[in-house]
């Protein structure tokens, strides 16, 4: 086969590529979208598939627009920039669907993608890198797939409070190109609303006091720094931020808790969330992965008896203090979530809703424990199509129907996907 070949691309696949056909087989064409035909460049052939670049544009799709960043090429963060948001969206709710089809063998019914709230300013946390390249100092984004660093001056995805810290640490580190060898890589946070960030720096050796003092000093836009060095840690300033959760409750949390980094979009996630879990007074709820308790409290808050599990040890901690100055009382229990909920049926314990949010690896076996534990229904929120799919029909084998499946957008401008399925027992 020519290693380059014209191709007419028909539909987006899960991990962003472009999907083509070529001499009878499927090709996948990173940077490439519905409706164009490009010149595609074979980086890889199998026996079913290609794997290719884009060489050359022939003729741009309708869909395609000027990306809002001038790094979108070279940085790889955000593939998508270069499509309308509509059409973003779509291709959404198509690759959930397709997923449940082809790993579950399932035709789910798949609402449209509930858009975030803002496409552009949503991320409230990014990860940096710096290095001198040329005697200069470089900071910003690895380019996909390389150590290589994209130098970035702003983040058109970040708020302006993650924006503002970028530009601020530029300048300090403009100053001090001696101890930029030494960062392995920068993590800058704010909460929601956006207020003042805090750092976060992973160091091949702990600096002086003196230098983290000076950073922080610099960077009005931070109010606190932590570095970390092997185990070593230490906190300069203020590390606890807040997020606001909707429905009057904000919660607090230090720098090695899990947060969305979308929060505006996670406000519609637990509004929807919450909603399938018909909470009501008095009725149960079991919270598997639940975090700081950002779907634990709402639901207590409506009135039902909630039990959270999580293995972060730190995140537990914090929920429990925010739990005290909420004056929610949540059983927030430290430990693995299928562990607890294999344990938790020897002890014949039953809740009227389960509901559950794991990492991208899913939760796989959950079924059999969930026939067991969930009374009426599970709610399961899914940042992995993939995983999501082969849980669903795991979940459906074990006495329970998918009710409905309902992606919402919390990463615009990527191919990534947050999925909300409820199923109910039959």
């Amino acid at each position: 086969m020519n290693s380059v070949f014209s191709i007419e691309i028909e539909k987006l696949a899960f991990g962003g590529a472009g999907i083509g056909h070529h001499e009878g087989k499927v090709v996948f064409v990173t940077g490439a979208f519905p409706g164009d035909r490009v010149l595609a460049r074979v980086t890889k052939e199998q026996p079913r598939f290609i794997e290719a670049g884009v060489a050359k544009v022939e003729s741009p799709s309708p869909l395609r627009r000027t990306p809002a960043c001038p790094y979108t090429d070279d940085c790889g963060g955000c593939p998508w920039m270069a499509l309308g948001y509509e059409a973003q969206l779509a291709a959404k709710q198509a690759i959930v669907g397709e997923q449940f089809l082809h790993i579950a063998k399932m035709k789910a019914g798949v609402s449209p993608c509930t858009p975030s709230l803002a496409e552009l300013g949503y991320r409230s946390r990014v990860k940096l890198h710096a290095g001198i390249g040329g005697g200069e100092l470089l900071l910003g984004y690895h380019r996909a797939r390389t150590n290589d660093i994209v130098n970035i001056g702003r983040c058109a995805v970040a708020n302006e409070g993650v924006n503002r810290v970028i530009a601020e640490l530029r300048v300090f580190l403009e100053a001090h190109h001696a101890d930029v060898p030494a960062i392995e890589e920068i993590v800058i946070e704010t909460g929601y609303p956006a207020e003042l960030a805090r750092l976060r720096l992973a160091m091949h050796k702990m600096p002086e006091h003196a230098f983290a003092e000076a950073m922080l000093d610099a960077i009005p836009g931070a109010a606190g720094l932590s570095i970390a060095s092997g185990h070593d840690l230490a906190v300069y300033g203020e590390d606890i931020l807040s997020v606001n959760i909707g429905g009057g409750i904000a919660l607090e949390y230090g720098p090695t808790v899990f947060s969305q980094v979308n929060p505006g979009g996670n406000r519609l996630l637990v509004e929807k969330a919450k909603k399938l879990a018909a909470p009501e007074k008095g009725k149960t709820a079991l919270d598997l992965y639940c975090g700081m308790g950002n779907l634990a409290f709402p639901l207590a808050a409506a009135g039902m008896k909630v039990t959270g599990v999580e293995h972060s040890r730190f995140a537990v901690e914090d929920a429990d203090k925010n739990g005290t100055r909420l004056n929610l009382p949540v059983e927030f229990l430290p430990g693995d979530a299928i562990h607890a909920a294999r344990r938790m049926t020897r002890e014949k314990r039953m809740f009227d809703t389960v509901l559950l949010d794991p990492p991208r690896s899913g939760a796989k076996g959950i079924g059999q424990w969930l026939k067991l534990l969930a009374k009426e229904r599970v709610v399961y929120v899914s940042c992995n199509p993939p995983s999501l799919a082969r849980d669903a029909k795991d979940i459906c084998e074990n006495g329970f129907a998918l009710v409905s499946a309902q992606p919402l957008d919390m990463f615009p401008n990527t191919f990534h996907v947050e999925t909300l399925a409820l199923f109910e027992r039959q």
